[in-house]
């Protein structure tokens, strides 16, 4: 199955800043996106009247910035480390002190003081 030759424990992974960004933007044009058409869904069938260009224009950067306050508050909470065992990508959050990794199927004790994560089955 699995040669458990690598480590009891690994590092927390910090991305690169260019590809955070690029993740907080796109993540933040889809819910925009997501968000004008749910503000027009719900708010179309109650106006009789054309809605004017300058309120929908006015409109928009107010949505893009509740867009990007909901995505940046929900992506700092995610933290990314590699399986000790596996090597495989995992993504947990600060709710609990453990996590199983569904490819070899070990349970990993969360160390947030020290940014790791670490193997408490294995005995070296």
């Amino acid at each position: 199955m699995f040669s458990y030759k690598k480590n009891k424990e690994s590092e927390f992974l910090n991305e690169p800043p260019v590809l955070r960004y690029v993740k907080l933007t796109l993540l933040t044009f889809v819910l925009w996106i997501y968000f004008i058409f749910l503000v027009w869904a719900s708010v179309s069938p109650f106006v009789s009247s054309n809605i004017k260009l300058n309120f929908f224009f006015g409109s928009l950067p107010v949505l893009f910035v509740i867009a990007f306050s909901v995505v940046y508050f929900i992506y700092r909470q995610y933290f990314v480390s590699s399986c000790p065992n596996c090597g495989k990508k995992l993504f947990f959050t600060n709710v609990r002190d453990y996590i199983r990794c569904f490819k070899c199927g070990r349970f990993l004790k969360i160390d947030f003081q020290n940014k790791k994560l670490i193997d408490v089955e294995r005995k070296d």
